[in-house]
């Protein structure tokens, strides 16, 4: 029987939906699913293009730029991925305090935010996002903090805003 291997980050989406492909995978389609715990999704174009893995749940604008230009240390296009399906999608938020005077996204010149872990999905989208607007992370001061001391770090000022990517009830 053959193995597919699949890479995720266990979750309140992701752990069902493996469970379930883990089940199901194999009374549709002769193989073992076989699930990959990776810490970083960001990783997961490259670990497809280098035949590490064979699925994985990748959002849309990185699959898009990874098969069209490539990512990061792989500047090349990654055409080894292939779209199979959207499952849901996931929102960025932008949450600014109101002492941070902070009104539209180009008001984000020059504060202190929260743009997501280093490689993350979240920093991606928002610094897709920032560009689109004409916006560089040059722009901002960009703050490196764990997800649990954000509300915190808002709360106490020392930080102005946070991108955050997630569904309700985040």
């Amino acid at each position: 029987v053959p193995v597919v291997r699949m890479a995720t980050i266990l979750g309140r989406i992701m752990t069902p939906l493996s469970a379930k492909l883990t089940k199901v995978l194999p009374e549709r389609f002769p193989a073992r699913l076989e699930v990959q715990k990776i810490n970083n999704s960001g990783e997961y174009a490259r670990l497809i293009e280098t035949g590490q893995i064979e699925l994985a749940m990748i959002q849309t604008d990185l699959a898009y730029v990874a098969y069209t230009q490539g990512l990061g240390a792989s500047p090349q296009p990654m055409k080894k991925l292939r779209g199979v399906a959207v499952l849901y999608t996931t929102p960025l938020h932008l949450l600014a305090t109101s002492s941070s005077r902070i009104n539209s996204v180009l008001d984000l010149r020059g504060k202190r935010v929260f743009v997501g872990a280093a490689g993350s999905p979240t920093e991606f989208t928002a610094k897709m996002s920032l560009q689109g607007l004409g916006l560089e992370f040059t722009d901002l001061q960009i703050q490196r903090l764990s997800d649990s001391d954000l509300v915190r770090s808002l709360s106490s000022g020392e930080l102005d805003a946070v991108f955050y990517r997630g569904n309700d009830p985040y």
